[in-house]
């Protein structure tokens, strides 16, 4: 006879480190080949990678951005990553202190190439073409 979980048992079981990681090594696997990402260079989340698996990504201090950077000088939603069939490109979202792609000021939409360097705020991102 075949004993079966009940749906608390299932729903409640604790993942543990090595779940945890496994599952990581499952996404990895799953995310397709290519994907561009976003590399926080500086500040609190520093070392993080976001991959770009979204048409559009929001970059900003509001819950509800992608990439949710605590840095005060930082607008709530300060920018957006768009996927587009040329490429990647970045949007400032009328920010108080601007977006800046190696240093210059994004006044429209601007393609980005891999090794690009965004700084929002205090905040520097690189942008990969792909992960």
């Amino acid at each position: 006879m075949i004993q079966r979980k009940s749906l608390t048992e299932e729903t409640t079981a604790i993942k543990t480190k090595t779940d945890l990681i496994a599952t990581a090594k499952q996404r990895k696997r799953e995310t397709p080949a290519g994907t561009p990402c976003l590399l926080v260079l500086s500040g609190p989340l520093k070392h993080k990678k976001v991959l770009l698996l979204a048409s559009e990504t929001l970059l900003g201090r509001d819950r509800r951005c992608h990439l949710r950077l605590p840095d005060p000088t930082i607008s709530a939603t300060h920018a957006a990553i768009v996927r587009t069939a040329d490429g990647v490109l970045v949007r400032d979202l009328g920010s108080a202190n601007g977006t800046l792609v190696n240093g210059h000021k994004v006044q429209a939409d601007r393609p980005l190439a891999d090794g690009d360097r965004l700084f929002l705020g205090n905040t520097e991102i690189e942008f990969r073409a792909e992960e």
